[in-house]
Formats: C-alpha cells, structure tokens, sequence
C-alpha cells in the first residue's frame, strides 16, 4: 500500500491485481488494465462481481476500440452504469 494522505480505511495500491489478497467486500475497484489482454478483463469482471459490494463500482479505463469488447466481456458479471470519457487535446501534434 502507498501511503499519504489517504483516510484510515481507504487502501491504494500499484501493482498487478492479480496478486493481492482482496478482502471480501470492497466498495470501489479502480483499474487501468492491458487493453487487448481479454483473460485479464474477465479476470477482473468476475473479481469484482464476487468482491464487490451491493451497489459497488468498478471503474475501468478501456480505449474507444475496446469499449465493446470491454463492455461485453464485464458485462456477464456486472451491470453497466455509464460511460466516462478522459479526452486528452494534445494528444496529436499536428491537430489543432
């Protein structure tokens, strides 16, 4: 766990999800997958639905060319509730 500033019963960690002790109900995952790794997606679908608790969240960064893909593949296990999008202007440097 890093720590910092965080309230006593909140947890952050960097790492790989797969190797952590999760404990059996936690109300927010937040994660930033491999987005063309589909076992790690469904790893993390049917991670949350058994961790996570009634009305949980799961929040996950996925690209516009994996959103379906995304979408289909969580939502076997869970319900989808909206879309965010992080636009990043200068992402391209020759756009204006």
């Amino acid at each position: 766990a890093l720590d910092g500033d965080l309230p006593e019963d909140c947890r952050l960690f960097h790492c790989d999800c797969r190797d952590l002790d999760w404990p059996p109900e936690i109300d927010l995952i937040v994660s930033d997958p491999p987005w063309n790794d589909v076992g790690c997606l469904r790893w993390i679908a049917e991670m949350a639905a058994d961790h996570l608790v009634d009305g949980g969240l799961l929040l996950l960064q996925t690209s516009t060319a994996n959103l379906l893909k995304s979408a289909e593949i969580l939502g076997r296990n869970l319900t989808y509730r909206w879309t965010m999008a992080i636009v990043f202007h200068h992402a391209n440097p020759h756009a204006r």
